[in-house]
């Protein structure tokens, strides 16, 4: 899959294991795959064996995320519906926001505009 940003950008989708590319998870599901993941090992730990029935579902939790893309030239975030039949884009708010924050090998999020932001957290007010 080959798309333009809003910038004019082209973004590329064609592999695997893309650091511009991410699946997002809502928080309302985050948990249920370690759940079940919880449940097979307690499976396994007496002793009995763990069915197709239970590996898949495992998998038919991945469905209920949503594809996102950075674009490395602007810094917009991209995220598609999970048909990709629409797609919402957000841009920086900030000239120096990092454009490979979806990178996970990125190690420091922090930014020189630090202390021109607002808190990030209500208690930091």
């Amino acid at each position: 899959m080959k798309f333009l940003c809003t910038c004019g950008a082209t973004i590329c989708d064609g592999t695997d294991y893309l650091p511009y590319k991410a699946h997002m998870l809502p928080d309302v599901n985050y948990y249920d795959p370690f759940n079940i993941v919880d449940d097979m090992l307690d499976e396994i730990a007496a002793g009995r064996q763990i069915s197709d029935a239970d590996y898949m579902r495992l998998r038919q939790q991945f469905p209920r995320t949503r594809t996102m893309y950075q674009c490395r030239e602007c810094g917009s975030v991209i995220i598609w519906n999970r048909d990709f039949s629409d797609r919402y884009v957000f841009n920086p708010e900030f000239e120096d926001t990092p454009h490979d924050l979806l990178d996970g090998t990125r190690k420091d999020l922090s930014t020189k505009a630090q202390e021109q932001r607002l808190p990030l957290r209500q208690d930091e007010a």
